[in-house]
């Protein structure tokens, strides 16, 4: 009688070691998803912010190059000529002809970004992979090389930044083929399109994002 009631009041506590074992196990599991489940929200946290980042230097972007496409279809073709000779190639004012009308132009093509002789486009930012750029007028970092669109946008940091270039000119279909030939200051036709184009470089609410965006407007 005393050996089963032995056998009989010892299986309960070897039960209770396994059931302690066990739950051990289920908070080590919940404990690991749990963690998991948190590093999933802060990176979807991360996600969601650069995506409105990018939304909003997009908007703001688009917002630059709407205020550009108004100045040039306000102003006159005279005084646009007038503000893009200024600006020459410099960008001064934020008016600019395009890179194609620079002297050597063409011996630049190929060069290098750090090698003399190399030319920018009016919009890039001076970057090279290796030494120095040369070449470059920084529009962007510089107050008098470009314009600023006149209302910051809610939640954008700065207000976006854009330069008009005039790239060419385009022959309407009633105009003699030769007519709209060679650099703008030449043809004296005044049946000749203007082509310009517009750059606008924004950014967000925080640094993280930045967008370039371009049109081409045909006057």
């Amino acid at each position: 009688m005393a050996d089963r009631l032995q056998s009989t009041f010892g299986t309960p506590a070897r039960q209770r070691g396994i059931i302690l074992l066990v739950s051990l196990i289920l908070l080590l599991i919940l404990t690991v998803m749990g963690l998991a489940s948190m590093g999933g929200s802060l990176l979807e946290a991360r996600m969601t912010g650069h995506y409105r980042d990018q939304e909003l230097a997009i908007q703001s972007a688009e917002a630059a190059l709407r205020e550009g496409e108004r100045i040039i279809h306000s102003s006159s073709s005279a005084l646009l000529d007038a503000r893009i000779k200024a600006g020459g190639n410099s960008c001064t004012g934020g008016y600019c002809q395009s890179r194609q009308f620079d002297t050597g132009h063409a011996a630049s093509l190929g060069k290098a970004c750090h090698q003399a002789g190399h030319l920018y486009e009016r919009w890039e930012l001076p970057v090279c992979d290796s030494g120095t750029p040369v070449g470059s007028v920084d529009v962007w970092n510089n107050a008098g090389r470009h314009l600023t669109y006149g209302a910051n946008l809610p939640g954008v940091r700065a207000p976006a930044r854009y330069i008009i270039e005039l790239s060419g000119l385009a022959r309407p279909a009633t105009a003699p083929p030769d007519d709209c030939a060679g650099h703008p200051d030449l043809p004296a036709n005044a049946g000749c399109q203007r082509v310009y184009r517009i750059t606008a470089l924004a950014g967000g609410g925080t640094d993280r994002a930045q967008v370039m965006l371009q049109s081409t407007y045909v006057k």
